[in-house]
């Protein structure tokens, strides 16, 4: 299993800031909704909103796009790979 060149980059705290940054930024477009649960550690529950959901079936066809293709993907990811690069 390959792993993941941003967690290997950046390391997991960083990571855990850029999702939250990122969970922070979808609230604020209102594809989802954020909840503070303060009680004990503090807990943050995110859940799709209305125009969350509506990206459901986008990327179903983008799924299955994706799924129709997988030895041009797998050769481009091989040819990436096999390049030697290391930058982000």
């Amino acid at each position: 299993m390959a792993t993941c060149p941003l967690f290997t980059a950046y390391g997991e705290t960083q990571l855990w800031a850029f999702t939250a940054c990122t969970l922070r930024a979808l609230d604020g477009d209102g594809m989802v909704h954020r909840t503070v649960h303060p009680a004990g550690p503090s807990q943050v529950e995110y859940t799709l909103t209305d125009r969350g959901h509506s990206l459901t079936e986008p990327l179903r066809a983008l799924d299955t796009w994706v799924g129709a293709q997988p030895n041009e993907i797998d050769g481009n990811r091989i040819r990436y790979d096999t390049a030697g690069r290391t930058e982000l």
